[in-house]
């Protein structure tokens, strides 16, 4: 959906001044590298998820249920770790 908004304002600008070819090009190009990133996020995402749950076992199902949030829950597990080095002197 994003894509085709920055697609159709690509469109506008080289409509209304042709001779600007660089935006419609650097429009194009953030376009291109928009699902990029995104699945780059997502993916970083999913991992530290994965590290989280493996480092918690169970106790991050019990976390996230009672929070009822992912976010919220790795938050607190991450402070939890963090917990852990500052007692440990890390």
């Amino acid at each position: 959906m994003l894509s085709v908004v920055f697609v159709f304002l690509a469109q506008e600008i080289l409509a209304k001044n042709p001779w600007d070819p660089l935006l419609a090009i650097g429009v194009i190009v953030v376009v291109g590298l928009a699902p990029l990133v995104v699945t780059i996020g997502n993916r970083i995402q999913q991992k530290r998820t994965e590290r989280l749950k493996e480092q918690f076992g169970t106790d991050y199902d019990d976390v996230l249920n009672e929070t009822g949030n992912r976010r919220t829950a790795e938050k607190l597990l991450r402070e939890r770790l963090r917990g852990q080095h500052d007692r440990s002197g890390h």
